[in-house]
């Protein structure tokens, strides 16, 4: 034992923990592990040249740690090696450094760090190594390192740009995740995935250039970057996984490259800014929400590949006026355009599209433009809405709901050669528009007479329902009237 410390096998040990100062003897091989674990009173450590591992937990907690110097000999910093030394604000490595690992957590939540500079001998920067290094504003990333682990920078509130290195071939879960001041990303060719959250929550980050090279986007990994305006999204990239872009609210155009060929759920959703989607053919599914709330959005065109829109797929685009259904579209799930107010014209080119439209209720006036229809279902909630179905030179209008009698079902289904489901509040068009009995001079005026006496006859309802709610009313302020007056003469 000597000045606070033992060696047993080249390995040093604090045998004080109320130790202020270090100066470790040449010869030693080692930092044990947990060694100067919480020795919060330590403030300076002399490391020997011959020391060549700082083992886990090694200087963990050591609250008053102010600076260290890492020899040229050490090839590995341990897990934990250095987490919790808040006051740590100077980290030395040598150019000739033979450091190359650093392990997971080493640096976490150093608060005081403001730079370091890594040495290229390093391939491997564990887990969580500078989570939380909240004042840390410069870092390298050598060539040799080939992947950046999972929360790595995590909550590096102050570091404003990272470049990427060739050799890094995937950015983990939440690798750069709340970055609040990161504005800048050079990402070299070479990385193939990012992780989920790899970028969330950059709030400073205006412009990102994915490479060719990259084929996974993972779960929310740019979502809540608020200042993004500008994405170049790879060539090689084949799925926009759930909530990717969520929420990048100044986000105002983008290109999804042929390459893709699933929107999956929430992509864009809350893009309040997206005016401008170019989505090329390739894509078969428009997951979920994938543009819900897309409320600068006022015009999309979806490629022939298409074969599925997901319910809320573009819910609450409250801009979007016209869309256009490609052939190729063979389901539209419920809810896929509700509450788009503006949307007026939709033009279904498939001529077999089994389509659920009960969202059709949220729109004032709508045409729908169908060539060739088999099939629609229409499940409308209110009686105030008007769809039109136009077909060439063909031009229908319903009101919805119908509830039909019985008689009114069989003159309806003669004229226009439709059928109607009992119990008559629901309306399936099963035969060709074109093939109509009728031609339009003769036809509109029968449908638009049953709508006027449909009309006539929900405002006759409405104003029985409000004598009568009227009646009730009186009849509760006289009830009132009375008990006063008996309780005046109990009195």
């Amino acid at each position: 034992m000597n000045n606070g410390y033992t060696i047993k096998n080249d390995v040093i040990y604090a045998s004080n923990r109320q130790i202020t100062f270090i100066d470790i003897p040449d010869g030693v091989k080692s930092i044990g592990r947990n060694a100067f674990e919480s020795c919060t009173l330590l403030t300076s450590v002399i490391i020997p040249e011959s020391v060549t591992l700082i083992e886990d937990n090694a200087f963990y907690n050591c609250t008053s740690l102010t600076s260290i110097t890492i020899p040229s000999g050490v090839t590995s910093i341990g897990n934990n090696a250095f987490l919790r030394c808040s006051f740590l604000t100077r980290i030395t490595i040598p150019e000739s450094s033979t450091l190359t690992r650093i392990g997971d957590s080493a640096f976490h939540r150093c608060t005081g760090l403001t730079d370091i500079i890594i040495p290229n001998s390093v391939t491997h920067i564990g887990d969580g190594a500078f989570q939380q290094c909240t004042s840390l504003e410069i870092i390298n990333i050598p060539n040799g390192v080939k992947s950046i682990g999972k929360g790595t920078f995590t909550n590096c509130e102050f570091l404003r740009s990272i470049t990427i290195p060739k050799n890094v071939k995937s950015i983990k879960y939440a690798a750069f995740s709340n970055c609040l001041l990161l504005n800048s990303i050079t990402i070299s060719e070479g990385v193939i995935s990012f992780g989920p959250y790899a970028f969330s929550m950059c709030t400073s980050l205006t412009e990102i250039i994915i490479p060719n090279s990259v084929k996974i986007i993972g779960f929310q990994a740019f979502r809540y970057c608020e200042r993004l305006e500008k994405i170049t999204i790879s060539e090689n990239v084949t799925i926009i996984d759930d909530c990717v872009f969520g929420n990048c609210s100044a986000l105002q155009t983008i290109i999804i490259p042929p390459s893709v060929t699933l929107i999956e759920e929430y992509s864009f959703e809350n893009c309040t800014s997206l005016k401008s989607i170019t989505i090329s053919e390739g894509v078969t599914r428009i997951g979920r929400g994938a543009f819900e709330n897309c409320r600068s959005l006022e015009k999309i065109t979806i490629p022939e590949s298409v074969r599925l829109i997901q319910m809320d797929a573009f819910r609450h685009c409250t801009t979007l006026k016209s869309i256009i259904i490609p052939d190729s579209v063979t389901s539209i799930i419920y809810t896929a355009f509700e509450n788009c107010i503006s949307l007026n014209l939709i033009t279904i080119k498939s001529s077999d599209i089994n389509t659920f439209f009960e969202w059709l209720y949220d729109f004032a006036d709508l045409t729908v433009r169908i060539p060739s229809l088999k099939m629609l279902q229409v499940n409308n909630k209110e009686d105030k809405v008007i769809v039109k179905f136009d077909s060439g030179n063909r031009y229908q209008r319903f009101q919805k709901p119908f509830n039909l009698s019985e008689g009114q079902d069989k003159k309806l289904k003669e004229i226009l050669n439709i059928e109607v489901e009992s119990p008559f509040t629901d309306m399936v068009l099963a035969a060709n528009v074109v093939q109509a009995k009728t031609n339009r001079d003769t036809f509109s005026p029968m449908v638009m007479s049953y709508l006027d006496g449909k009309k006539k006859y929900n405002k006759s309802i409405k104003r029985k329902k409000s004598i009568k709610k009227r009646k009730k009313s009186i009849k509760r302020k006289k009830s009132k009237s009375i008990k006063r007056k008996k309780s005046i003469k109990r009195k």
